[in-house]
Parts: structure tokens; C-alpha cells; sequence
């Protein structure tokens, strides 16, 4: 691979977003000693995750998610309900793990790599958003509970596709915060983290009501 398509040994949390372990990184030959580093730096190797970097993490997260219900679908429709189960759940946690990584990542970075989330911080006034945030709002990477957590045990629940399975991450456009059960529990997905930034509240627009739609339907 090309030194531009890997990072830094120092940038460990590419290994949790892009959930390729060391396969992000030179050789670990290359680590310690020498200026083996410092060349391949000079010839492009990321030393920090960018922008495009996290729209990278979050486009995968987008492809496993409808991956992952591709499988037991499939699984399902050729009557391997148990296995399929096994090995959607098997892949679930692992993006379920990557989402909770890039989650925690944005939030601690979100005024650098959002800026005001492209609708006003404590606005919902719908402007137009940035590039970056609007493409982070159409892609399925907030992970959400796949079951009702213990305060929404009572509340009504999204029906499982065909396979018997929900995604594990939702796009922002679909997702809300958890003190938002009583409101959406069937109609939205339920965020399974918390956000503490508010330009990531704004671009998840968890400063604004939910969807007056999604009430109705609840």
C-alpha cells in the first residue's frame, strides 16, 4: 500500500475507526529506529486523521450496517436462521464498537471538524449545512440500541426486518436521544450514546424537537 493510505503509529485511533488493526499502519518493523517513519512521512503517511478521514469511517460504517442486514436477510431466506443470527450479531458488535469509537472521536473534536454543525449551534433553523455535516447526517453511523434498553422495556419497539434484525447504527436524521424514548421509541432508533457537544447536537439536531411525524406515529 502506499504510504498515503496509511497512518502514523502515533494516530491509534484509526486502528478503532477503520477496525483494521495494525493494518493501518507501516509495518511494525518500521516503528522504532531509524528514520524509516520520517521517510515514508516525507513520501505522505498521515500523522493525524482528517476531515475526509472521518467521512471515510463513517461511509464504511454505512456499508457494514446494510451489509450486516443483507446477511441475516439472506440467512433467513435460505432457512439458516440460528447461524445467520450468530454471525450477524458477531458482525454487529464490531461496527457497533467502530461507531462507538468514531462517535466518541467527533464529539471530542466536534468544534474543529463541525464547527457550529452547519445549522447554528442552539438552532434549529435548518441553513443550509457544511459538506462535511451534510454528508454526516445522511450516513448510517450513530449506533442505537438494536434492543429496548431497561427504562424503555415498557415503551413500543421498531419491528426487525426480514432476518430478524435491526441495524446497530442509524443515520442522525433517524436516531434520538435516549431521554426521547417515551416520545419516539418505535418511530426513530435510540441513540446508545451520549453527546456532549453541542455542535454534535446540532448536526444530529438534538437541539430542535423530534419530527412532528414521528410523534404522530409513536
Amino acid at each position: 500500500r502506499q504510504p498515503r493510505e496509511l497512518y502514523h503509529p502515533d494516530v491509534a485511533e484509526a486502528a478503532e475507526l477503520f477496525g483494521q488493526g495494525e493494518g493501518c499502519y507501516p509495518a511494525r518493523a518500521l516503528w522504532h529506529g531509524g528514520d524509516a517513519l520520517g521517510a515514508l512521512v516525507r513520501l505522505g503517511l498521515r500523522t493525524a486523521l482528517s476531515a475526509d478521514a472521518v467521512l471515510d469511517a463513517a461511509r464504511a460504517l454505512d456499508a457494514l450496517a446494510a451489509q450486516s442486514l443483507e446477511h441475516a436477510d439472506g440467512g433467513s431466506a435460505r432457512g439458516n436462521g440460528a447461524s445467520a443470527l450468530d454471525a450477524g450479531e458477531v458482525a454487529a458488535a464490531s461496527v457497533r464498537a467502530r461507531a462507538l469509537a468514531l462517535v466518541a472521536y467527533v464529539d471530542a473534536r466536534a468544534r474543529s471538524l463541525l464547527g457550529d454543525g452547519g445549522v447554528g449551534v442552539g438552532s434549529a433553523s435548518g441553513a443550509a449545512r457544511t459538506p462535511l455535516a451534510a454528508e454526516l447526517a445522511r450516513l448510517r453511523w450513530m449506533p442505537v440500541h438494536c434492543v429496548p434498553p431497561a427504562k424503555a422495556a415498557h415503551l413500543p419497539w421498531p419491528a426487525p426486518g426480514r432476518g430478524g434484525a435491526l441495524a446497530p447504527v442509524a443515520a442522525p436524521a433517524h436516531c434520538r436521544p435516549r431521554r426521547d424514548a417515551a416520545l419516539v421509541s418505535a418511530t426513530m432508533r435510540l441513540a446508545a450514546v451520549d453527546v456532549h457537544s453541542a455542535e454534535l447536537r446540532a448536526l444530529l439536531r438534538w437541539d430542535a424537537p423530534p419530527p412532528a411525524e414521528a410523534l404522530v406515529e409513536q
